[in-house]
């Protein structure tokens, strides 16, 4: 009985490639990763959503919360609890502080065509990628609560030992240490983000608010294959995603004006608040922003169990697309598979031929394998 179900999938899988070969007179390339999902996301900027004002998303908090309290009124009346346990609970639950429904953060997406995918459902460890969902939680809650930019962000000793390049009382603006996350992938910059904005703004350890807030938002993006407990990616029990909803929080990060500028420089200087003197010069992990043209970001990760993962998008005569890949055995396989679909991309949206040479990863192909 399996064997026939998988004779039923790989013929499947055969008629999907043969019916694009056809229509387009061009298979899919071989990419060496294990998962992978490619789509135009050109519509994507058509329908820019005015974000609500500070105004507005508190008129719906407070709409939520009245719609609430008669849930809670309702349910005291059929069960008999006292309205003190219930505020009780409400109040361990949000911490005493004023959210926001993350929906309001979040409009639909314009439908996206996908142009290739594999095990795009597959649940997997999203590695660095996570970053991408950790920059959208501060950037939203920041604006929300009104936090500046240049907020001082402090970094404790549990989280320079995550980093390459942090100390322990280093203080760093909140704005930079966000570039410092998605550039370098910096796993301590991370945790620091996480505790400061996911507990009360003064310092307080708040990453597991924080952790409550990244799955609020993924369940707000509709993503069906996710759960966060880790603020970096790194290895944590049920912390899960796909490609399929990897490519969903990189387009909400396309679309916010703040995080896509970050996510396609390839370099920054970085600067302290303290030591005052320190700073450095942070290149971007991601080698696509050099090499392949059109590339506009997004975001490299890798650990052991997760393999090396990109999510990686490019523009083109006014055509966008975003490949996910995960899964690559070497560091090169995750930017090989990534240039090779974008090239395929661009091939069935424009009609044009393939030129190895405007690509370039061919000429990299030693050093990426390395």
């Amino acid at each position: 009985m399996n064997m026939l179900k998988i004779i039923i999938a790989l013929t499947a899988l055969l008629l999907t490639f043969a019916e694009t070969a056809l229509s387009t007179g061009r298979f899919p390339p071989a990419i060496p990763v294990k998962a992978a999902i490619l789509l135009d996301i050109t519509a994507d900027d058509s329908r820019e959503e005015k974000p609500l004002s500070l105004k507005e998303l508190r008129k719906q908090k407070k709409e939520r919360e009245k719609q609430r309290r008669r849930e809670e009124k309702e349910r005291r009346r059929n069960h008999g609890e006292s309205a003190t346990r219930v505020r009780l609970e409400r109040g361990g639950l949000e911490g005493g502080r004023l959210e926001p429904d993350p929906a309001v953060f979040f409009p639909p997406l314009p439908e996206a065509k996908v142009l290739y995918e594999r095990n795009a459902d597959e649940l997997r460890a999203p590695a660095s990628l996570t970053k991408m969902m950790t920059a959208l939680v501060a950037v939203k809650e920041s604006r929300y609560r009104k936090l500046k930019t240049d907020r001082p962000i402090s970094i404790r000793w549990d989280e320079a030992e995550e980093s390459d390049f942090l100390a322990a009382g280093d203080v760093l603006p909140l704005w930079e240490i966000i570039y410092q996350m998605l550039i370098v992938s910096d796993n301590g910059a991370a945790y620091a983000i996480a505790r400061q904005l996911g507990g009360d703004g003064k310092g307080a350890d708040g990453v597991g608010g924080f952790y409550r807030r990244m799955n609020q938002y993924a369940g707000a993006m509709h993503l069906t294959g996710s759960y966060f407990c880790d603020a970096s990616g790194l290895p944590a029990p049920g912390h899960v995603s796909t490609a399929r909803d990897l490519s969903v929080i990189a387009r909400y990060l396309l679309k916010d004006e703040d995080l896509k500028p970050m996510v396609g420089q390839q370099a920054r200087q970085i600067s302290w608040i303290y030591p005052q003197a320190k700073g450095m010069l942070a290149e971007n992990t991601n080698e696509l922003l050099e090499k392949y043209p059109g590339c506009c970001g997004i975001k490299t990760g890798f650990t052991n169990a997760a393999g090396y993962c990109l999510a990686a998008a490019a523009e083109r005569n006014g055509r966008r697309l975003l490949a996910v890949v995960l899964g690559g055995a070497e560091s090169g396989d995750r930017f090989i598979a990534a240039a090779r679909l974008l090239d395929y991309g661009f091939d069935l949206v424009e009609g044009q031929p393939l030129t190895d040479s405007s690509v370039g990863w061919h000429e990299h192909l030693s050093r990426w394998k390395r």
